[in-house]
């Protein structure tokens, strides 16, 4: 949030990637407050600019990274869940378009990397992939303007 303004805000994009959430619930910020400052991004952007806007939820990760990592280890598949709730609730409420990026590698621990939590490459090509759907199922066809 410190750096919304000049890092998002003061570039002015058309198209925002909304990729946020992971480390607030490895590091015990409680789903409550994830929300409350969520929808602030979302209040403090629209203040200033309106670019179309991409909700990532959380990516997969790993079941061992939830217990092997000191001081991020306040996530588990049931957190997860829940900020992801929190994420498409919080899209569809504000017009946001969601972009399910966890179930195109649910379940697939070799598509994360060795340190369990990243994805390899062809998790983020997946990821990718699930972005682009998600923008191209909500832009206009060629040579139409959606107002």
């Amino acid at each position: 949030m410190e750096r919304l303004r000049e890092d998002v805000i003061a570039e002015k994009p058309d198209l925002l990637l909304l990729a946020y959430g992971l480390n607030d619930s490895r590091g015990g910020t409680s789903p409550q407050v994830f929300r409350r400052d969520y929808q602030r991004m979302i209040d403090e952007i629209r203040k200033e600019i309106q670019p179309a806007m991409v909700c990532l939820n959380l990516y997969y990760m790993h079941p061992e990274f939830y217990t092997s990592c000191e001081h991020w280890n306040y996530s588990d598949f049931l957190i997860t869940e829940e900020y992801n709730l929190i994420l498409r609730q919080l899209a569809e409420q504000n017009g946001l378009w969601y972009a399910d990026v966890y179930s195109a590698q649910q379940g697939v621990d070799w598509l994360v990397c060795p340190d369990h939590c990243h994805p390899n490459d062809l998790g983020h090509q997946l990821i990718a992939n699930r972005v682009f759907e998600t923008i191209v199922r909500h832009c206009p066809p060629q040579g139409e303007n959606k107002s």
